[in-house]
């Protein structure tokens, strides 16, 4: 028996629009400590050709469209120094903490 799934856009719209079959991996973990931040995503059976990690507003890993976590940024992440690993489809990404996050001045006019 097919259970209707009430966020199924396709079951409404039917061909009319097609949406990539998305959904937030359940497995992850992420971890803060005084000099690094330390992401774990789960990706069983997938090949790290198959991910995609993109930052944007946030950092966001892909596999394949079927597999998507998302993680906030924070601002004494150095991005620029980030390392991932992935081995036996568990993916790490590591990324040091800035000591001192730079303050900036905004002028008003």
């Amino acid at each position: 028996m097919n259970r209707l799934n009430p966020f199924d856009w396709n079951y409404y719209l039917g061909n009319l629009y097609s949406f990539p079959k998305t959904t937030l991996t359940t497995r992850t973990s992420f971890k803060a400590t005084k000099t690094e931040y330390q992401l774990e995503v789960h990706l069983a059976g997938k090949k790290k050709e198959d991910v995609e990690i993109t930052v944007g507003g946030f950092i966001s890993v892909k596999a394949e469209e079927y597999s998507t976590a998302l993680f906030r940024l924070y601002d004494d992440m150095q991005l620029s120094n980030a390392v991932a690993t992935m081995e036996h489809g568990l993916l790490k990404i590591t990324i040091p903490r800035q000591s001192k996050v730079p303050t900036i001045k905004i002028p008003i006019s």
